[in-house]
């Protein structure tokens, strides 16, 4: 039984699209084995159930799919859908990601990202956890280009509301659930849209509506941005019983190969398009007055850990990423 919290965000349905329609959890184990997948989530798409029922109308035989609306702040209510379903692993993708409204509301940020009574009801049954956190915990002040935060050396340091609720959420799994819960860094994710509709776009998608725009890019505001498909392969890897264990238990970085910044982003999607490039104009945020969210500048992170647990060198890099989001058969936007 696999819990997925956050299951028609983007990554959310990214997850639930390759469980769904893929042999990645089937392939190995006997015909009569089936998975129970509970696709939670907390929002109000009027279309999100039908959608999945329209694009995915014959899932994987041994794969069955039970969508519900979960309130992870209520207590009463998370401590009595754990009781009732008793998942053996949660994958918590479910956030409030945009750091403005963490920062306009810190206590309904931290209420919705550090979901205490929802982490202590799983702990209780001793479900393994793998949950999502953020590259944003680190404090972005190396000057090197050549280094990279590395999580077995390097300290938190969050600079705003977002990244605070996300410290406290690592911290609160370590505390409950120190043997079996994987947290992965994230680095900004990206890839193609979401499967069933919805959910956000990503910044390569923005860079490609903006064909003959002149637009500002920062690029000296750095991430090791990654790939949907990699962090969907991660998750399957952890899904497989027996990979979240006390060996394997703790904290991971979750990045791309390159040091990528938006500008790099958004000359890659010119490229990719043959956009005129005129019109993607270089700019540093350094030089800029503070804003009213706090955000690190170089966040890169060195991911190797996580990639050798998936017997790879790396993961995608900045190229790839985008071919992967917009394949030869892409329309000119």
């Amino acid at each position: 039984k696999i819990a997925i919290t956050g299951a028609s965000g983007f990554l959310g349905q990214h997850v639930l699209h390759a469980f769904m329609t893929s042999n990645a959890l089937t392939d190995g184990t006997d015909q009569s084995q089936s998975f129970e997948i509970y696709a939670l989530y907390g929002g109000s798409l009027e279309n999100f159930c039908s959608n999945v029922v329209k694009v995915v109308p014959s899932p994987n035989p041994q794969v069955t799919v039970t969508l519900q609306k979960l309130d992870l702040t209520c207590a009463e209510d998370v401590q009595k859908w754990v009781s009732s379903n008793q998942p053996d692993i949660c994958l918590h993708l479910a956030a409030l990601s945009s750091p403005a409204k963490c920062q306009e509301d810190s206590k309904r940020a931290h209420d919705i990202n550090c979901p205490v009574e929802f982490l202590k009801a799983l702990a209780k049954s001793n479900v393994d956890i793998v949950a999502l956190s953020t590259d944003q915990v680190y404090y972005g002040t190396k000057t090197s280009p050549e280094e990279f935060y590395v999580e077995t050396k390097d300290e938190v340091g969050p600079v705003n509301v977002y990244a605070t609720t996300k410290v406290s959420m690592e911290k609160t799994l370590e505390d409950l659930l120190p043997s079996n819960s994987v947290l992965l860094r994230s680095s900004i994710i990206l890839g193609p849209e979401a499967p069933f509709g919805g959910a956000h776009q990503t910044f390569l998608h923005f860079c490609s509506s903006r064909e003959g725009l002149s637009t500002d890019y920062f690029d000296d505001e750095c991430r090791s941005v990654v790939a949907v498909s990699d962090v969907v392969a991660v998750l399957q890897h952890f899904v497989a019983p027996g990979n979240v264990a006390k060996e394997t238990a703790g904290i991971y970085n979750m990045g791309g190969q390159d040091r990528t910044s938006r500008y790099d982003m958004a000359l890659a999607v010119a490229e990719r398009f043959q956009f005129d490039k005129q019109f993607v104009v270089k700019k540093q945020k350094s030089s800029m007055p503070p804003g009213n969210v706090p955000s690190p500048l170089d966040i890169s992170m060195d991911s190797t850990k996580l990639a050798k647990i998936l017997g790879r060198e790396a993961f995608k890099g900045l190229e790839d990423i985008v071919n992967e989001t917009f394949p030869p058969n892409t329309k000119r936007p």
